[in-house]
């Protein structure tokens, strides 16, 4: 645990209009998204809690694409701004880009062997991997 983190039995409250959607929509999403998962990544947490934590933190194979991509394209705008004689090639920008994704997708599958996720759940799961499944070649090279 980080220095700052005091554990609690039940989250800060707070409220937000995503919040109020999420309810809106689905009372028991929303029970599982905002409390029924809290404190899932510790240990001696319940079953149902790490269930629901590992649940809500999975992604997919595009919307980890398209974190990585923004994380990326941020990275060289805040490089940018400090030397403004600083630039990235697209090649260059592809490549790690790249290099980023294979290695989440090589997280997943590594996590998924070893049931890694199941007991510590950090990092990216790509829902292909956790349900078994796995990423075409045709959908890779895409």
């Amino acid at each position: 645990m980080s220095e700052g983190y005091e554990e609690r039995k039940y989250p800060e409250k707070s409220w937000s209009i995503s919040r109020m959607k999420t309810l809106d929509s689905c009372q028991r999403e929303y029970y599982y998204t905002y409390y029924g998962s809290h404190n899932g990544w510790i240990f001696n947490s319940t079953d149902e809690q790490k269930i629901a934590w590992r649940l809500k933190k999975l992604t997919n194979l595009w919307m980890c694409f398209g974190e990585v991509v923004h994380k990326k394209i941020r990275g060289i705008i805040n490089i940018c701004k400090k030397d403004k004689s600083k630039f990235m090639n697209a090649n260059r920008f592809n490549e790690i880009t790249l290099n980023e994704l294979r290695g989440v997708i090589r997280e997943s599958i590594n996590k998924y062997k070893t049931k890694e996720w199941d007991e510590y759940p950090r990092g990216y799961m790509l829902q292909e991997y956790y349900y078994g499944g796995k990423i075409s070649k045709e959908t890779g090279d895409e």
